[in-house]
Parts: C-alpha cells; sequence; structure tokens
C-alpha cells in the first residue's frame, strides 16, 4: 500500500523491539498462572503494552487510514496495546481485571480475525476490490462492542452488556454479507 504511493516503511521488521515484545508477553502469560505473581504479570503487560505501542507507531498507520482493511488492522494492533495496558492497570485495587481481556477479545482478536477473513475471501477471488466499506463497518462496530463491554466492566450493566452483544452480532452479520455477496 505504501508502495503504491512511493512511500518506504524503512521499520516493517524490528528485531530489538519484537524480541523483547514476545519475552514480556511470555513472562505475562506465564506469571498470569500463578496468582502470587499478579504484580509481574501487571508489569510484564505494561512493558509489552509500550513495545507493543511503540512498534504501532514506527508502522505509520495513519499514512494508511483510507484504505479501511489495512486501517483496521492497524486498528486492530491499537486495541491489542490498549487491552496489555488496561491488564496492567488491572493492578490497581479499583480497576476490573475484565476491561483487559475484553479488549483483547473483542477489539484485537475480533477485529483482526474478521478483517483477515475478509481479505481471504477477497484474494481468493482474486478480485481487484476489497470490500473496504464493510470492513470499516465491522471494525467500527466491534470498537464499539469493545468499549461497551469496558463500559460493562467498570459498571455499565446489563444494557451495556447487550448493546456490545448487538453491535458484536450486526459485525457478524456484514462479515457474513460480505461473504454471501461476493459467493
Amino acid at each position: 500500500a505504501l508502495q503504491r504511493r512511493n512511500l518506504v516503511l524503512r521499520d516493517r521488521v524490528q528485531p530489538w523491539v519484537e524480541t523483547r515484545l514476545a519475552a514480556a508477553m511470555f513472562s505475562m502469560a506465564v506469571a498470569d498462572q500463578v496468582p502470587a505473581l499478579t504484580v509481574p504479570a501487571g508489569v510484564a503487560a505494561l512493558l509489552a503494552a509500550l513495545l507493543a505501542g511503540f512498534r504501532l507507531l514506527r508502522w505509520r498507520g495513519w499514512l494508511v487510514w483510507r484504505m479501511f482493511d489495512l486501517a483496521a488492522l492497524h486498528l486492530a494492533y491499537a486495541w491489542l496495546v490498549a487491552g496489555l495496558a488496561l491488564k496492567a492497570a488491572a493492578l490497581l485495587p479499583w480497576f476490573p481485571a475484565m476491561a483487559g481481556i475484553h479488549a483483547i477479545g473483542i477489539g484485537a482478536l475480533g477485529i483482526l480475525t474478521l478483517t483477515m477473513m475478509l481479505r481471504t475471501i477477497e484474494t481468493r477471488r482474486r478480485s481487484d476490490r476489497m470490500p473496504s466499506r464493510r470492513i470499516a463497518a465491522v471494525a467500527v462496530l466491534l470498537t464499539v462492542a469493545g468499549l461497551l463491554r469496558i463500559a460493562a466492566a467498570f459498571g455499565g450493566g446489563e444494557p451495556a452488556i447487550q448493546a456490545a452483544a448487538a453491535c458484536w452480532a450486526a459485525a457478524i452479520l456484514v462479515a457474513a454479507s460480505i461473504y454471501v455477496r461476493r459467493r
């Protein structure tokens, strides 16, 4: 995408960041398995959030914001950064632990999974046109769902959970419409 615009992304592979990020995330995952290691897990999550955020900034995602399929992938990665930061914030006694889980599960994994599925469908059909606006709609719906679930974790209650479920279902329906329409 950047090459078509005569731009060069010189920081595609960042081994010094990626190895430290993988180590931080692995440490967090291991520490999460032992209740006595809550603080080290939170510190590892904060380190992972900082490294992932640095990595995301070096990708210069703002240059592809009009290419909705690529922008959605950057948004998914931003949700990962936010989820890791929220997981680290869960060390605070008043901060809900589920906020980070919802950010990673709904925001990062949801957007990444559906965007890649839809891009793969179009690539296999050898289509010149990506269903960009609908991919953007999926990303926006999942973002709203993620924000609502985080709000519910802070005490937003059942209405926030129901609205999040409706947004999630709508995103799945939009994705299904791309699949069915293109067959």
